[in-house]
């Protein structure tokens, strides 16, 4: 009995070849949209002139608006891995600018990049989990600008810093804590 050898340019055969296209494409920019960030770095440099009185000395350079003068640090805290796979360092500072508001600096950022990352105020001091990260409330910054740099984030007026101890970067897409800053009171 012969074998049958099945064409690619029969009828089936072609519904075979359309079918793995119709299913194979979206997998595959789904697979890039996922693994992508991993091997990407996005940097971000953001300049924040901190100007003790109203004027810079002479040959400083000139803050780039005028609530930047003045500018107190209120929380600062340093960033921690999350675990062995999702890292992240340096420094997250919520300062209060002259005219009142609230802004969030990142400095020498650093932590693995993913799909659908966000910056959280979290209530809870330290999370390490999804839920710990929203019970005791939260608050979305935005998408993170990049991973990797200097960084800003306004903070809305009506928030109270002080009900937020932590700032987390959070992948929302998959609920997971990528790195935490526990927030203390600024020594400035």
């Amino acid at each position: 009995m012969a074998f049958a050898r099945r064409s690619w340019k029969s009828p089936r055969g072609r519904l075979l070849r359309g079918a793995a296209v119709a299913v194979g494409a979206p997998l595959l920019v789904l697979a890039w949209w996922l693994g992508s960030p991993l091997f990407l770095d996005k940097t971000v440099d953001e300049e924040f002139h901190i100007v003790a009185s109203g004027a810079p000395a002479a040959g400083e350079p000139q803050p780039a608006n005028d609530a930047m003068v003045g500018a107190t640090p209120v929380l600062a805290g340093v960033f921690r891995d999350a675990d062995s796979f999702h890292k992240g360092s340096g420094t997250a500072t919520v300062y209060r600018l002259a005219d009142g508001s609230h802004l969030l600096r990142l400095e020498d950022f650093d932590v693995t990049n993913g799909p659908d990352l966000f910056v959280y105020l979290s209530g809870h001091a330290d999370p390490m989990s999804s839920s710990e990260v929203t019970n005791l409330g939260f608050f979305n910054l935005g998408d993170l600008k990049g991973n990797l740099g200097n960084q800003n984030y306004p903070i809305r007026d009506d928030l109270s810093v002080a009900d937020y101890r932590s700032i987390v970067i959070y992948c929302r897409q998959f609920s997971i804590v990528f790195a935490v800053a526990p927030l203390h009171p600024s020594g400035a």
